[in-house]
């Protein structure tokens, strides 16, 4: 009775170490699994760009951040300053965020992460402030958008023509899809899908955007 007693316990004391590991091991898998799943789900966002100063974003996060140096923080991904956009990485930011402009204008359409073809941010001159008044500054010309007729690759272009006589729309949204890759290098597609609050006032960028696994949307 005693060596069925002592077996039993030894059993006991291999067997708990083996359950606790399994569900841990099943636990990390569980929770692995549950973000797959959370990026492969399609994100959508809108950020008040109206002002004077740029607002910063994380994809990551999904909302709006605060920044106290562009230069060196990783907390942000893109940034708006009305229609200008900028990403973290290139002379913007340490980041790795680079972007290109595919030939879709479908978000559901752009399948895989393109293997080249990214361009960072670089110094240029913008329109900022209200009145604008031209500033030096570093941007993305890939997403930043511009005048019609001028811009062909920004997410919205401005009708200078319908602005000055107060008829017709002023902004248009391109539908461009874009691959980015955030600070940290992680590729999303995105497409801007309004610039315009309901108010119908500018600045106020809506896009949607969902990230990628394995290389594929």
């Amino acid at each position: 009775m005693q060596l069925i007693k002592y077996l039993y316990k030894m059993k006991m004391r291999i067997l708990i170490p083996v359950l606790v590991t399994g569900l841990f091991v099943f636990a990390s898998c569980s929770k692995e699994e549950s973000k797959k799943e959370e990026n492969k789900k399609e994100k959508s966002a809108v950020v008040n760009a109206s002002g004077t100063d740029w607002k910063y974003f994380s994809f990551a996060k999904g909302k709006e951040v605060t920044v106290e140096d562009p230069k060196t923080s990783l907390d942000w991904d893109i940034a708006f300053n009305r229609y200008y956009v900028k990403l973290n990485g290139g002379d913007s930011g340490k980041g790795q965020a680079e972007v290109i402009k595919t030939d879709k204008t479908v978000l559901s359409e752009v399948k895989e992460v393109p293997a080249s073809g990214y361009s960072k941010d670089k110094q240029g001159v913008m329109s900022l402030g209200m009145p604008p008044k031209p500033t030096k500054g570093s941007f993305s010309a890939t997403i930043s958008g511009g005048i019609k007729g001028e811009n062909t690759t920004g997410y919205v272009t401005i009708d200078m023509a319908n602005m000055m006589t107060g008829k017709g729309d002023i902004y248009g949204i391109t539908k461009y899809v874009y691959v980015v890759k955030t600070a940290e290098g992680k590729p999303l597609k995105l497409q801007f899908t309004d610039y315009t609050s309901s108010e119908g006032k500018g600045g106020y960028p809506a896009f949607s955007y969902q990230f990628a696994e394995g290389g594929k949307f």
